[in-house]
């Protein structure tokens, strides 16, 4: 159809995330990157493989860009066998199968509405399989549920900070205590000096400075993100879910997430990380579940990974594996 009204002589103007219509459909491809145009030519003049290293950057081709493989540690801490997920009439989820052992960071990848955001409403409970099933702590569920994550230990920093890790109104200590506090109340009610000890341990480990009885809306997009990965990786017993890790943070705040992340990793803790930016995925992930149209596209070993070899997988272009 796009080629039809081109042919009447109208200028068409497409818009995609996907190579191959570029391949298909375009006569001149303009690439963007971080806002800014990076190349715009004929889509003859270029091949598909030239085309993903200038949307990843330079060295998008090299091999073994990451480094070698380092081995899980336990065994199986999350499993997702067969997972499906129909919105209306629409698969957005198709048959995953996806796990996560003690010991390993797996990262989930891909253009955000063709499966990883799908799978993270389905990882917080917001979202209930049409198919397949989950296996948590050994134990096997048809759906997850926030009491069910907590019930297991389980620590988990949804994408969506605001609306679901903190209270941007509330007070810093309230938004630091979700996690603990049963275990702060004393004959029913709160113990103050205990919520502030535990509040001001949060603060350190996180390294952050900020007023325990201020408001969350004064805080930094940064100093919140530092704050509920502190608060839910001093709750994540076997397991951590966390979305977007670097979200809001400087280059010091990212170096410190990621040691923080390794150090998980390295005590036998799981975790399980959803980063769109194929940067945070080389950073962090030991394997890398990199999703195309509700579907894993491919499972790219540390020793493997690439930003050619994510982003072509991520675009629909994947090479094998």
């Amino acid at each position: 159809m796009v080629r039809r009204i081109a042919s009447r002589g109208a200028a068409v103007v497409f818009i995609t995330h996907r190579l191959r219509e570029v391949s298909e459909i375009a006569d001149r491809v303009t690439i963007l990157r971080r806002g800014r145009v990076v190349f715009s030519d004929l889509v003859h003049e270029r091949s598909n493989t030239e085309i993903t290293t200038i949307m990843f950057g330079d060295g998008a081709q090299d091999e073994a860009a990451v480094g070698p493989p380092r081995a899980a540690t336990g065994g199986e801490a999350l499993r997702f066998e067969s997972v499906s997920l129909k919105e209306g009439d629409v698969r957005t989820l198709d048959g995953v199968d996806l796990s996560v052992r003690a010991g390993e960071i797996v990262c989930v990848t891909g253009i955000r509405e063709y499966g990883p955001k799908q799978l993270e409403a389905v990882c917080a409970g917001d979202a209930s399989p049409t198919e397949g099933s989950i296996v948590l702590a050994s134990r096997r569920y048809s759906e997850l549920t926030p009491a069910l994550l907590r019930r297991h230990g389980v620590g988990f920093v949804p994408n969506d900070r605001y609306g679901s890790a903190v209270s941007a109104p509330g007070r810093v200590w309230e938004s630091l205590i979700v996690n603990r506090r049963r275990e702060l109340h004393r004959r029913g009610f709160l113990c103050m000096p205990a919520v502030d000890a535990y509040s001001r341990r949060l603060l350190a480990s996180a390294g952050v400075s900020a007023p325990i009885h201020g408001r969350v809306s004064h805080l930094s997009g940064g100093t919140v993100q530092r704050l509920i990965v502190a608060r839910e990786i001093d709750y994540a017993d076997t397991l951590l879910i966390i979305s977007e890790p670097f979200w809001g943070l400087d280059l010091g705040g990212r170096n410190r997430i990621v040691a923080e992340l390794d150090d998980l990793r390295r005590n036998g803790t799981a975790v399980l990380a959803f980063a769109s930016d194929v940067e945070d995925v080389l950073r962090i992930a030991d394997r890398a579940v990199v999703f195309y149209r509700g579907a894993v596209s491919a499972v790219i070993d540390r020793s493997e990974m690439s930003r050619g070899s994510v982003g072509a997988h991520m675009l629909g272009f994947g090479r094998s594996s």
